[in-house]
């Protein structure tokens, strides 16, 4: 009977495509500022993310190249922020009520209608919120001065048929809910899209996708796991386990397709 079950679990992990894998620190962010734990991260460009500790109310910069690491802003604390992003030279991030720039001035006043808002990303020089309360996707055009007022991205008879905890976008915008589920939306309208192999009693809590690639990465931190599928046949056809992944926070790809999740203390990849 050992020897059944050990062929079973055998089978399971060829035909789900699951690996250990091993996590490696490409930036360490104690060696600049103790204490900092953080929660989300946004790829800016030639190996530099920005970086949010929304408890402590900083950000700062971490190049996983050259290792260079700088706090670009602080005194946060206790405003609530959740979400971060570098739009030209500056950092906005993002909180219940609106958009600011870090430790500056507020770009973005969210009215009554945005119940939730969870996640931001931006596109061009325009802006995408993610309200999780009103399952909607509000669009802030870029201005001269900042941003114009909030529109509606989905077209009038489209909605999210989930509750969702994140979303990325490409030229299209994918959004991920507990569960797994996704639903892709171009220009506003829903896509067809179902996935495929997606592995029982998943928890997933952030997701990525390839800027020119066919990946997608979900993170599931309830059992240390990243799940891949793939854009085009929504088959999740591999999964990379590692105990640390418990701790993750985020993830993101980069420019050259490298998914690189976040921890407390820093920066790492898969390997």
């Amino acid at each position: 009977m050992l020897d059944l079950g050990k062929k079973i679990d055998e089978t399971w992990v060829i035909a789900s495509g699951e690996k250990e894998s091993s996590v490696e620190d490409l930036v360490r962010f104690d060696l600049i500022r103790q204490g900092f734990a953080a929660d989300r991260f946004s790829f800016s460009k030639d190996g530099v993310f920005v970086v949010l500790d929304g408890t402590m109310g900083i950000v700062m910069s971490a190049n996983v190249k050259n290792k260079e690491m700088k706090v670009l802003a602080g005194k946060g604390e206790s405003l609530g922020w959740v979400d971060v992003l570098f739009d030209s030279n500056k950092s906005l991030v993002l909180y219940k009520s609106g958009v600011g720039v870090a430790g500056d001035k507020e770009v973005i006043k969210f009215d009554s209608a945005v119940s939730n808002a969870l996640a931001m990303v931006k596109f061009g020089s325009n802006l995408y919120v993610l309200d999780q309360g009103n399952r909607e996707i509000y669009k802030y055009i870029a201005t001269d001065n900042g941003y114009g007022e909030r529109s509606r991205w989905l077209k009038q008879n489209e909605s999210l048929d989930i509750t969702p905890v994140d979303f990325a976008i490409d030229s299209d915008i994918w959004v991920v809910d507990e569960k797994g589920k996704i639903e892709r939306f171009r220009r506003g309208n829903k896509e067809q899209f179902s996935i495929i192999g997606m592995p029982e009693e998943v928890r997933v809590s952030r997701i990525a996708v390839e800027q020119t690639g066919n990946k997608i990465a979900l993170l599931d931190t309830s059992v240390g796991r990243v799940i891949f599928c793939d854009k085009e046949s929504g088959n999740c056809n591999s999964q990379l386990k590692s105990e640390k992944i418990k701790t993750a926070t985020d993830i993101e790809y980069d420019s050259d397709g490298v998914l690189n999740l976040l921890f407390p203390g820093s920066i790492g990849v898969l390997r």
